[in-house]
């Protein structure tokens, strides 16, 4: 039998489908990934065959290592295995044939590959890249202008898929620990007002990062630089 799937009587149809990593028990590497009858309903990846007389899943089906990362809980009911950067599997789905969410419930059809065109990934779950141009603080406020107000608020743009921010304000761009005045990694919302102290007269840098769905952080935005010019 298929040591990933394995079909009889009924023809099954496969689409935006992954099939790899999978084993079966013989000795000539044979069936590895699926064993019956498939037919394509497009954009199907298997892991490259261990033997050469093993036959496809699917008619044109691509072969190729779709860089998957370990098993976990990436969310939703169950675990899954998140694509890796550079997977060919991200934005090479059939959008006609995607479900609206992934297996997590997350909204499918991102720009995984940064093409400028958003295609649904193969598989289960639709990859996320949150990077430091999906959090910008361009929109920020009050970013390259003098306040003095008692209190600041920065802003930032959204990041659809975000689990949360981190901000920090440093007194010189390099946000070492010796320069770091402000550091929440808990923020929930793209917004931040920061009230004195720990902020005094003087000119301050902020960056923020988003919380990518795997957990892990996003690189941060370059520093944005701020004014507070104390009264009397």
């Amino acid at each position: 039998m298929g040591g990933g799937i394995y079909a009889t009587g009924k023809a099954v149809t496969l689409a935006n489908s992954i099939i790899a990593g999978n084993t079966a028990d013989n000795p000539w590497g044979m069936k590895q990934n699926c064993d019956g009858s498939y037919r394509s309903g497009g954009a199907n990846l298997q892991s490259p065959l261990l033997n050469p007389d093993d036959p496809p899943c699917a008619p044109s089906i691509l072969l190729g290592n779709p860089l998957l990362a370990a098993l976990a809980n990436n969310g939703g009911f169950g675990q899954t295995r998140a694509l890796l950067p550079g997977s060919p599997a991200i934005d090479a789905g059939t959008s006609a044939a995607c479900a609206v969410r992934d297996q997590r419930g997350r909204l499918r059809n991102f720009d995984g590959d940064n093409s400028g065109t958003a295609e649904c990934d193969l598989g289960a779950v639709e990859f996320r890249a949150l990077n430091n141009t999906a959090a910008s603080p361009s929109t920020a406020v009050p970013a390259r202008n003098v306040q003095t107000a008692a209190s600041i608020t920065l802003s930032w743009a959204r990041v659809g898929e975000a689990m949360g921010y981190w901000a920090e304000i440093a007194v010189r761009t390099d946000f070492s620990a010796a320069n770091l005045i402000y550091s929440n990694n808990a923020l929930a919302a793209n917004a931040l007002t920061v009230t004195p102290p720990p902020l005094d007269g003087g000119q301050y840098y902020w960056r923020v990062r988003a919380k990518q769905p795997d957990s892990t952080w996003g690189t941060p935005t370059p520093p944005e630089a701020f004014t507070i010019l104390k009264g009397d």
